[in-house]
């Protein structure tokens, strides 16, 4: 333990690191000091030998021009004259090293002392002492022959050119030449390596014997040094452990330090302020505790009291674990990671048959479709990021319902968001298996509805086909009979499928599905079987069961005189305001405007009876005022309308003809004297206008008098009817209150009665006006709309996909394919999309809330960028383009088409574009009608595919904004 704390010690570390620095330090400058030393001596080689190449180089060129006398005329050496010889040894052999004096060259008279060996053309060339080196090895070569050379005779080039001593060799070249200053040889030198390596070696042991000296002072001095720094440390851990063992009055006073270094008297002095604190807080200490043991007391009460509300949060999770477990469907929650927790109810465990904690819901879902597992997880990440600021708009995308063995389950998504914007989505599974039962029996019923109201408003083409395929079974049923000759397998074919067709357009569809089947049977027949072979196939006992379920379902709606009289038939109007009652509430509202007008015009009523009992009235009323009146009839066009609807205005037309009566004509004496016959004339004349009607009443009086009225009305305190013009005046007689006459009769005088007539035609929404010519008689013009019960909704939807059609349609082959004319594309409604490689996604809220979807193939994006941006793009970068493209197409389309919409344009709203791109996946919403627009030209493909939604599937903050 002790030995362990003192190779810890401050005192150990720090000498051990003053040595350590002082090795490192020494060590670095020996290597630095090296390797300067070899980089100065390589370049001192280098530089050497160019020179003195150069140097021999010239001295050989120049004698040759100046001849001096060791060259031939023609510029060659003669290597048997002594002469020659000396001067040549004189050049290569002149340059030396002395480690005494340094560089020496010897001058050409000193070298040439030797003699000449004449019989081996050599000369005795100068003799170093010890203490001298070549500096340089010397090959003067001429026409490719060496002349002379210093070289060694055992030198071997290839080995000083390699190894170790490659670093240390240092070569130069340098050419001379003729008179003519033609290259006629070369000087090569070579610096001698062992001059470097010899310098290098003795550097290396000098600095070698310095090191070691300099880190045997430094071991020397580093014990001495370390003592001196730490002893003021020392000195303070004494005193601390003295505190430790309980000595406390020894710090009383201040400590007290000899010789500290500045920071460990400031070390020293913030101990003593601990101290002086230490003594504060002592006491401080002493009366907190008292107040602690009353806390802990006070907590201990608490804590109980805590554990009793754990308990019963307990009971509480306990509870909403069995509710959930209960409720009859399945929750689940998962994050990021797409992995469902283990926290489900155990109604999902029920409803997969199996533990699904720990896997994707793409991989319980799509198991085995990888495409459609691999979009999900696309769309669940992109809902999880949280970088998404839209995250609802791809909700719509996902599966909301899967269909299992035995049971159709039903998907909600909630996406939940803590504050620190982490996200998570919660996963609601219903077994809506009877639900679709129901659903199933429902659409059976709306079937039969619109085949009962087919039958019903078609009746006499509806029996005539029943009437024909029952003398069709009737012909093939009977064996042997006189026209088997003529039956053969064509004629079987054709028949059946006309009857199909036929049936088909009375939405028949018990007897439609039998003949198909029998359709099927006869086809897999050969067209050369036998009758009986047909026969069985046609199966004539399955095909009039069929048609009897049906026929029964027909009766059982309408009743027994349907099918019975063939040229009058009677329904009861309370079966069919049944049979309206159930269309309306069970079929949609397309087909509500298909078939309720068809079923309505059944108990229309001609407007003529509406207004009957008016003619016999006005005779009634002219005898009781002693006036004549001709006898006449309600004139003009047929027109049928709901009289529910008009009833309270037809009542209120009495006040017409009775004012047409009491103020319109005159007496017979007045008529008499005014040159009129003494019978008055009353009319009613209709008039049918397609989408209103007209009626019109009038006699020929003595109209209406203008000044009566404006002076009535002057009277009342109105002065600005005094220059009012005819037709202002002629309305007024309309406004409540206003009347003509001065005293009040049994029959008019009040005010109201006209009144109560214009108050009955605007809620009808109709018009009238008054014509009149004093002395000839007065017009009363009624102009209504025609008005039917319950009147459906303009189909909003499917206006806006046609407009978005025309104006993709026009867009695209304007702006992108370059085509001279609009090519019809395919429009189909369905519920699955088949989406392209990329896709954008604009919600639409307001009268319509759906998805509009713009999808691409990759060929059409490409060919999009490639339209819409200035500058040509390189084909590599067209796609991180394409995005943006597709995103501003999509709302300029949008844009266009909803400003066709004058009406409803201000009660729709776009949202902002989203992308998502994918490979061969599709989209399914079973719950929501979806249309679809495909236009595909050679490798080029676009769709658009309209999503309506219900207006609770659409959160208004994420998938819509204000403009």
């Amino acid at each position: 333990m002790e030995k362990s704390r003192n190779r810890r010690s401050m005192r150990r570390r720090i000498r051990n690191s003053l040595i350590k620095s002082s090795v490192v330090s020494n060590l670095i400058m020996v290597i630095l000091v090296l390797l300067l030393a070899a980089f100065v001596l390589n370049s001192v080689g280098f530089l050497a030998s160019s020179t003195i190449a150069n140097t021999v180089a010239g001295e050989v060129g120049s004698a040759m021009y100046m001849n001096k006398g060791v060259v031939e005329k023609d510029g060659s050496f003669d290597m048997s004259k002594q002469h020659t010889l000396r001067w040549l040894y004189s050049v290569v052999g002149r340059y030396y090293f002395s480690f005494g004096e340094g560089f020496k060259e010897l001058a050409e008279e000193e070298f040439l002392i030797a003699e000449v060996n004449m019989d081996t053309s050599e000369v005795q060339m100068y003799k170093p002492s010890d203490f001298e080196l070549q500096l340089v090895y010397i090959d003067i070569q001429h026409k490719g022959e060496s002349l002379v050379s210093t070289f060694p005779k055992d030198f071997d080039m290839k080995q000083a050119k390699s190894g170790f001593m490659e670093r240390f060799w240092h070569e130069a070249e340098a050419s001379y030449t003729n008179m003519a200053g033609e290259p006629i040889g070369n000087v090569v030198v070579a610096f001698n390596p062992s001059i470097i390596f010899g310098v290098m070696v003795f550097l290396v042991v000098v600095f070698g014997f310095a090191s070691l000296f300099t880190m045997f002072v430094s071991i020397l001095m580093a014990s001495p040094m370390t003592a001196k720094l730490t002893r003021p440390i020392r000195d303070l851990q004494k005193k601390l452990d003295k505190m430790v063992e309980g000595d406390f009055d020894h710090f009383a006073s201040e400590i007290e330090l000899a010789r500290p270094v500045r920071e460990i008297e400031d070390l020293a002095a913030s101990v003593n302020q601990i101290f002086e604190q230490m003594r504060a807080y002592s006491d401080e200490l002493e009366a907190q505790k008292m107040e602690l043991e009353a806390q802990n007391e006070e907590l201990g009460e608490k804590s109980d009291r805590l554990a009793e509300v754990n308990h019963s949060l307990e009971r509480v999770n306990i509870h909403m674990k069995d509710i959930l477990d209960n409720v009859g469907q399945g929750f689940m929650r998962f994050e990021r990671d797409l992995k469902i927790h283990s926290e489900c109810s155990t109604e999902c465990h029920k409803l997969f048959d199996r533990c699904i904690a720990g896997f994707k819901m793409s991989e319980i879902i799509y198991g085995n479709d990888s495409n459609q597992a691999n979009f999900m997880d696309e769309l669940l990440m992109k809902i999880m990021d949280p970088e998404n600021s839209q995250p609802e708009l791809y909700v719509p995308l996902l599966p909301d319902e899967i269909e299992t063995a035995n049971m159709v389950i039903e998907i909600e998504y909630r996406i939940s968001t803590t504050s620190l914007g982490k996200r998570s989505m919660i996963v609601i599974l219903t077994d809506i298996t009877e639900k679709r039962y129901l659903e199933a029996m429902m659409d059976k019923e709306r079937r039969t509805l619109k085949m009962v109201v087919k039958a019903l408003v078609n009746r006499k083409t509806f029996m005539e086909v029943v009437e024909s395929f029952e003398d069709f079974l009737g012909k093939w049923s009977v064996v042997g009979g006189s026209g088997e000759e003529n039956l053969n397998f064509a004629e079987l074919m054709r028949e059946l499928h006309t009857f199909k067709g036929n049936f088909s357009q009375f939405d028949v569809t018990n007897l439609t599905g039998a003949i198909h089947q029998a359709e099927n049977r006869v086809m897999a027949l050969d067209e050369n079987s036998t009758i009986e072979a047909m026969r069985q196939a046609l199966d004539e006992t399955k095909l009039r069961e069929a048609l009897r379920a049906d026929m029964d379902c027909i009766h059982e709606y309408v009743g027994d005189d349907f099918l019975v009289n063939e040229d009058m038939y009677l329904v009861e109007k309370d079966k069919i305001l049944a049979i309206e009652k159930k269309i309306q509430s069970m079929l949609s509202e397309q087909e509500c405007r298909v078939l309720l007008p068809e079923i309505r015009s059944l108990r229309y009523r001609p407007l003529a009876e509406s207004l009957r009992m008016y003619p016999e009235y006005v005779l009634k009323l002219s005898e009781r005022l002693g006036k004549l009146v001709a006898t006449f009839d309600v004139e003009g066009d047929d027109i049928f309308i709901d009289e529910e609807r008009y009833r309270p205005f037809f009542k209120s037309l009495v006040h017409v003809f009775r004012n047409a009566v009491d103020h319109g004509l005159e007496t017979p004496d007045d008529r008499v004297e005014q040159g009129k016959p003494q019978v008055g004339q009353i009319a009613c004349e209709l008039r049918d206008d397609q989408d209103a009607f007209t009626i019109v009443v009038s006699d020929d009086g003595q109209g209406v008098d203008l000044d009566q009225i404006r002076n009535r009305w002057q009277e009342l305190g109105n002065e600005d009817m005094a220059g009012a013009d005819e037709e202002t005046l002629l309305m007024s007689l309309f406004s409540s209150n206003f009347t003509t006459q001065d005293e009040v009769s049994v029959l008019s005088g009040r005010g109201v009665g006209l009144a109560a007539v214009k108050e009955e035609v605007d809620a009808l929404s109709g018009t009238v006006r008054i014509e009149t010519k004093p002395g000839a008689g007065t017009r009363v013009v009624f102009t209504m709309p025609k008005l039917y019960e319950n009147e459906e909704r303009m189909i909003i939807p499917n206006i806006v996909m046609n407009g978005l059609t025309e104006t993709a349609q026009h867009y695209f082959n304007g702006h992108v394919l370059d085509l001279p004319e609009t090519l019809p594309g395919e429009f189909v409604k369905t519920d699955r999309i088949e989406l392209h490689r990329l896709t954008a996604l604009v919600s639409l809220k307001g009268v319509v809330n759906s998805i509009i979807m713009f999808s691409v193939n990759r060929n059409m994006g490409e060919r999009m960028v490639k339209k819409f941006l200035f500058e040509p793009v390189d084909p590599s970068h067209i796609e991180q383009y394409v995005e943006d493209v597709l995103s501003e197409v999509a709302n300029t389309i949008l844009g266009n088409t909803l400003g066709k919409f004058e009406a409803i344009e201000d009660f729709l709203h776009m949202g902002i574009p989203a992308i998502i791109s994918n490979d061969g996946a599709y989209v399914k919403y079973s719950d929501a009608e979806i249309m679809t627009y495909t236009f595909v030209k050679d490798d080029l493909e676009w769709s658009i595919h309209m999503i309506q939604l219900e207006s609770n599937q659409v959160e208004e903050a994420s998938l819509w904004q204000e403009s």
